[in-house]
């Protein structure tokens, strides 16, 4: 008998008589599912999410041993999030409609491949449908750093950036995640302009007296790929508003 199915008649044990729960709803209730997802994995249509899982697990008193004895076991709980006093009595968010992003430094997000776990600063859950989030997966966020006012008033140094690091175009007019062949990672907006004999990309600040902007010929400087100066698009952000 697999693990899923093992789950599976752990739950259906424990509904109707002698169960601790009299039906599905109840028990999607106490263990904080969606009442048709339930139905659907005890059914065996569909799996669990990992959090809906650990729920599971967690609302079962579980223990998970891993391979190896000795202090490998492990207890394993998932928390739910807080809710504001607003809307504690309604139905938590479900798992599945959030992804979880890595806060990470500019630098960090600016360089390509796998983020290693150790320049993890923390974890940002994105709800994945916001039209300027859809079909997009690799992100990053970082924060601006203390100090630098470049992007003032539309970012402020602490504020926080979600980066998709694939989008690499230039977006004319549009906040980029500027790094490479240009410098230091930093936010910039980007215009790619013609001219007689190269095209040339220009990174610029919203403070540009203290920020100058920065050009590049396409072809001299870039190789004629502008994705080299450029490590992302910016394309949600979280300001403090008090200071605006």
């Amino acid at each position: 008998m697999g693990f899923s199915e093992d789950v599976r008649k752990a739950l259906s044990a424990r509904i109707g008589q002698g169960g601790p729960f009299a039906n599905k709803r109840q028990m999607a209730e106490a263990l904080a599912l969606d009442p048709s997802q339930l139905g659907r994995f005890l059914k065996g249509e569909r799996g669990l999410t990992v959090e809906s899982l650990g729920r599971v697990l967690d609302g079962l008193g579980a223990r998970l041993e891993f391979p190896g004895g000795g202090d490998s076991a492990r207890q394993v709980c998932f928390v739910s999030a807080d809710k504001i006093p607003a809307a504690r009595d309604m139905p938590g968010p479900r798992p599945e409609d959030f992804v979880a992003v890595p806060l990470v430094s500019l630098e960090t997000a600016a360089s390509a491949g796998l983020i290693p776990e150790s320049l993890v600063q923390g974890w940002l859950l994105v709800w994945r449908d916001q039209d300027s989030l859809r079909r997009r997966t690799d992100l990053a966020a970082a924060r601006v750093p203390e100090g630098d006012l470049a992007m003032v008033p539309v970012l402020h140094p602490g504020d926080l950036v979600l980066v998709d690091r694939a989008d690499r175009a230039p977006h004319h007019g549009g906040l980029v995640l500027a790094a490479g062949v240009s410098g230091p990672a930093r936010i910039r907006r980007a215009a790619l302009r013609s001219g007689e004999n190269d095209a040339e990309l220009v990174l610029y600040s919203d403070n540009p007296r203290e920020y100058p902007p920065q050009s590049l010929l396409l072809a001299r400087d870039l190789s004629g790929d502008p994705a080299k100066a450029l490590a992302g698009r910016v394309l949600f952000a979280w300001s403090d508003m008090t200071r605006k």
